[in-house]
């Protein structure tokens, strides 16, 4: 495989108008996954929500049309075959869904949502290799960031709950997760040119101080393994900007860990089922997850009813109170609506042929990312750092599938934006005249 490991110089980009009003629809859609915009009693919401992902996917749909009748060539990424087998099979569950109409409503939803992506985070553009996704994102989680420390100061007692600091968000997990993407963005992102060094840093300091007011675990553990395991994939590229103090805590740290095996294993130091008991309980956890593993066990025994390999259709458990999830109820008449872990909700839905799709999309997601840090692309350890937060993110809630939802949004047009990057980067290499 050709790669380069500096990015080649391309001509002055003059910026694409349609590129930019494209580009705005995902702001749009990530206001409107974590808002709720016209959100209803339901999960889907009412009708004008629908109304308004119709309207943002439609455009979208139309927009890319007009680009391929009106220019012979490929203007668009939409993921590669892994996401188009997912999406496939998520459509076709509908065949065999024990509620059809769920999963219709859910998958059309979802093609919407990646219809979306593709005109905005997938399209082709003539500055492939520049930074101009976190820009794109920049603008609209700045302002639901301010607006939460607004509403803090304005109202407290809407913004924190007995479970935590929540802003503008509905519940204090979604305030976590905004707030630990958020401190992913401004960490790797350029997100402005303006945008100094302690600028940046007094936006990390800020959005990681409302994720700790969140009390969200999940969240927090995401972000710290999201963006340990990006520095130890491109330790390589990072290697060489280390000074001596830095080198020698990695020496101390690789040290300590040697010890602690050895004290392990010579039974020199506490058992570490009774570590891992001491470790949920200062993180204000226990050994069932606040309650997840509960929700779990009877999710899985719903999944006894139907084929293992092929699941209940998409979609089609978490449909209300009146649906056939409305028996898991919690605590004091609580309806979670999820598992609570997006693998096993997956497995319900799509069982486990849908299960091994989702793995295949992450290991390509995992693969695209690399080669963006293979040819030096400056996006790369932003879409490393968001994957892997994702992928344990989705241990403790649903985020993977999860329709219109804010995590999955970003997840896809992540996802979508890596696919673009990583096929440009491949006909640049072979010297095409697609991006002459």
């Amino acid at each position: 495989m050709k790669s380069y490991t500096v990015l080649p110089k391309l001509d002055v980009y003059k910026p694409d108008v349609s590129l930019v009003l494209m580009g705005m629809m995902l702001q749009v859609a990530v206001f409107m996954g974590l808002l709720g915009l016209g959100n209803g009693s339901g999960e889907d919401g009412n009708r004008s929500r629908q109304l308004l992902w119709g309207l943002l996917g439609t455009t979208a749909i139309i927009y890319m049309v007009i680009s391929k009748l009106l220019e012979n060539k490929r203007r668009f990424s939409f993921g590669g075959w892994p996401l188009v087998l997912i999406l496939a099979y998520v459509c076709v569950s509908a065949a065999w869904s024990v509620d059809q109409s769920a999963t219709i409503k859910r998958s059309v939803l979802l093609l919407l949502l990646v219809s979306v992506c593709c005109v905005s985070a997938g399209a082709w553009r003539d500055d492939w290799n520049k930074d101009t996704w976190s820009k794109l994102l920049a603008s609209p989680l700045l302002c639901l960031v301010g607006i939460s420390l607004l509403v803090t100061i304005i109202t407290p007692g809407r913004a924190f709950t007995e479970l935590g600091w929540r802003g503008i968000a509905s519940h204090k997990n979604e305030a976590g997760q905004m707030m630990a993407i958020s401190t992913i963005l401004f960490l790797y992102g350029v997100c402005h040119e303006k945008l100094t060094g302690r600028m940046r840093f007094g936006l990390v300091l800020v959005t990681f101080t409302c994720l700790i007011m969140a009390k969200s675990t999940t969240a927090l553990l995401g972000l710290m393994i999201g963006v340990g395991l990006t520095e130890l994939i491109t330790i390589r590229s990072s290697f060489r900007r280390l000074g001596t103090w830095q080198l020698a805590i990695i020496a101390i740290i690789l040290i300590s860990s040697c010890l602690l095996f050895f004290g392990f294993q010579l039974d020199l130091l506490p058992s570490v089922h009774s570590i891992y008991l001491k470790f949920l309980a200062a993180l204000g956890k226990s050994d069932t997850f606040t309650g997840r593993t509960e929700i779990w066990e009877l999710v899985l025994g719903e999944s006894r009813f139907h084929n293992p390999w092929l699941g209940g259709g998409y979609g089609a458990f978490w449909s209300g109170r009146d649906g056939i999830s409305g028996y898991v109820i919690l605590g004091s008449n609580l309806y979670p609506g999820q598992a609570h872990n997006g693998y096993v909700d997956i497995y319900n839905d799509l069982g486990i042929l849908g299960l091994s799709l989702m793995i295949v999309v992450l290991l390509a997601g995992l693969y695209q990312a690399r080669r963006l840090a293979v040819i030096g692309h400056p996006e790369a350890k932003l879409h490393l750092a968001i994957l892997f937060m994702c992928i344990f993110l989705n241990l403790g809630e649903s985020t993977f599938l999860r329709t219109t939802t804010f995590t999955n949004v970003v997840f896809l047009a992540s996802f979508i934006r890596t696919a673009a990057i990583a096929r440009q980067s491949r006909v640049y290499s072979k010297g095409s005249p697609l991006l002459q």
